[in-house]
Formats: C-alpha cells, sequence, structure tokens
C-alpha cells in the first residue's frame, strides 16, 4: 500500500485561516507577529521520555510537554500507551498521557484508554480522564461495555459514573437509554442531568422539560452548559430562547448553546456561516462540532489550513485531531504549512 500525500494549499475554501489570523489570504502562509511557533521542531526541544517524565506536572513544564508530545502524532503512541499503563506511574502522570493519546486522536488508543480505566480502579481522577478522552475516539464495543460496568457498580463514585454516561451520550449509544431510565430520577443532580442529556442526545423529546425545570433550579454552574447543550438537542433556536431563562443568557454557555442549536438545524449556508464562530470558540464542544463538518462539507484540505502554524494553538489542535481521527497523518513543512499523509486501503 502505498501513501497518498495530499499537499494543503494556503487559501480555505471559507478563508478561515485568513480570518483567525488576520493575514490576507494570499497564496503563501505566514505567520502572524506575536504567535510562536511551534517548539518541538528546535534542536533544543526535549526527546519524548524527556517530556512524558515532565508530564507528572500539571502547569508549566507539564502543559508544554503535552502540546510537544500531541503534535508528534500517533508515530510516539506505542510509548505513550506503555507509559500510560505503568502501574507504578504517578496518577497525574497517567491522567496527562491520557488527554495527549485523545488529542492525539488515533482508533488504537480505544483499548489502551479501556485498560487504564480497568486498571485505575483505586484513581479517581485516572478513571474520569480515560472516559473523557474515549469521548474523542471512535466508538467502540469494548469502551461501550466499559461503561456499562460502571454504570451497573452502585459502589462506584458517581463522577466516574457520570463520565460514563457522557460518554455514551457523546456517542449516541442507543442502548443507553437503559441507563437514562436508571439515572434520570437519582438523587444526585449530576447524574439526573447526565441521564437527561444522554436521553437528549438520543432524540428523547420527554427529556425536554426536566432539563428546562434542572436548569431554572438554577442548577450549579458545572451542570449549566451541558444542561443548555442538552435543551439545544431537542430545539432550534427560536424554541431554546423560549426554553432558557433570561438571567442566563448573558453567559458563554448561553451562547454556545445557542449556536448549536441554530447550526444543528440550519441550511448549509448558514452553517458555513456559524463555524466561522464556532472553529475559535472558547467551548471545546463548539470547535471539534466545526472540524467535524469542515472536513465532511469542505474536504480535508479545508480544515488542513487550519492545522498549520501560525493559527490560534486552540484551533490548530482541533483541526489536526479531526484530521488524525479520520485517518490521516499531519506532516508539518519547514515553512509552517501542512501535508497530509493517508495510506490507501483495498
Amino acid at each position: 500500500m502505498n501513501p497518498a500525500r495530499t499537499p494543503c494549499g494556503a487559501a480555505s475554501l471559507l478563508g478561515l485561516a485568513a480570518l483567525l489570523t488576520g493575514a490576507q489570504p494570499a497564496g503563501a502562509h505566514t505567520v502572524p507577529q506575536g504567535i510562536e511557533r511551534a517548539r518541538d521542531r528546535t534542536p533544543a526541544a526535549p526527546d519524548v521520555a524527556q517530556d512524558i517524565e515532565a508530564l507528572a506536572q500539571f502547569h508549566g513544564p507539564g502543559k508544554k510537554a503535552a502540546a510537544r508530545l500531541a503534535e508528534r502524532g500517533a508515530t510516539i503512541l506505542p510509548e505513550l500507551h506503555a507509559a500510560m499503563l505503568d502501574p507504578d506511574a504517578d496518577p497525574r502522570k497517567r491522567m496527562q498521557l491520557a488527554v495527549v493519546v485523545g488529542q492525539i486522536g488515533d482508533a488504537s488508543s480505544v483499548g489502551p484508554l479501556v485498560a487504564l480505566a480497568r486498571a485505575a480502579a483505586d484513581q479517581g481522577g485516572v478513571r474520569q480522564a480515560a472516559l473523557d478522552m474515549l469521548c474523542e475516539l471512535p466508538v467502540a464495543p469494548d469502551a461501550v461495555e466499559l461503561a456499562d460496568e460502571l454504570l451497573g457498580d452502585a459502589a462506584e463514585s458517581w463522577r466516574v459514573r457520570r463520565k460514563a454516561l457522557v460518554y455514551l451520550g457523546r456517542q449516541r449509544v442507543e442502548a443507553a437509554r437503559h441507563w437514562v431510565e436508571v439515572y434520570r430520577a437519582d438523587p444526585e443532580i449530576e447524574l439526573r442531568a447526565a441521564a437527561l442529556y444522554v436521553a437528549a442526545r438520543l432524540g428523547d423529546g420527554e427529556a425536554l422539560g426536566p432539563l428546562v425545570e434542572l436548569l431554572a433550579l438554577p442548577a450549579p454552574p458545572a451542570l449549566r452548559y451541558a444542561l443548555m447543550l442538552g435543551i439545544a438537542e431537542l430545539n432550534d433556536a427560536d424554541g431554546f430562547r423560549r426554553a432558557t431563562p433570561d438571567w442566563i443568557r448573558g453567559s458563554w454557555e448561553y451562547r454556545s448553546a445557542l449556536r448549536w442549536a441554530e447550526f444543528r438545524t440550519a441550511g448549509e449556508a448558514r452553517r458555513a456561516e456559524l463555524v466561522r464562530t464556532m472553529i475559535a470558540s472558547e467551548a471545546l464542544f463548539e470547535r471539534q462540532e466545526a472540524a467535524r463538518w469542515l472536513l465532511e462539507a469542505r474536504g480535508p484540505q479545508a480544515l488542513a489550513e487550519l492545522a498549520a502554524e501560525g493559527i490560534p494553538p486552540h484551533v490548530r489542535a482541533v483541526a489536526r485531531h479531526r484530521l488524525r481521527r479520520a485517518g490521516f497523518r499531519v506532516l508539518t513543512a519547514e515553512d509552517g504549512g501542512v501535508t497530509l499523509e493517508r495510506e490507501e486501503r483495498p
């Protein structure tokens, strides 16, 4: 099998790269002043082993190491998986490793993440991180089985069970309707909210009333975005406005969920307009959905321009993740541009 290489021109079909960088949509991609080039290509960059060790620190060096590792992509996954599954590793390091492999977005990480969650029975934070990152990978039977096991264990932390519900909802697993019935009246408000979110993701209109009621309590701040996203799954923009209280309309969560309600029900022309805002949103969910739409509606070249150097890091990361998840290897050229490589399969 020969690799197929797709060169990515500088001019996006939507002009998004020029919009995000403030550059003119010319033939060559330039790096605007003030945006730092990725450092992992410089001679002084730490090697993979050093960066893995640095992940025991959540901030500073650890954060920079995680970014460099994610940039390296799928070629270093064997090393990341081995380090992540080391039972003697610092839990903080295992959590950060889970995040990195999720950001890389290769389907080969599903098994190691499931194994990590199973092995970390006494490390709730590690289990939660593994479930979070499984949301970023293609749905897989062993991951669904893991979520079912966790949800069926009454002794399991409610925080872990909430993550398991969110996984099933994000992946739109139809069999999760059983768990909706189990948890939609749970005494723990966060489990109730997660169950209703799953129901909304599966198109269950009966979840709308309870979602609106929980939001109007008012719900704790940590729950409001999930509740609004659930309401947005069951409404267009006008219906979303009617269903949400006035006092919440100044929040970024409200604006984000409102865009999602409109995006879901809009035509292609309006979606193309909304994507300009969504791809740069502070909400990861919006950026992910915008990247998914760009890939499906405009093709890999349109999304690959947003993976080039000079693009804001939070946009660049989600573009690269979506491309990797679609089976592309993202290669950075000396001029900062991007080339995609994918093996042709029969």
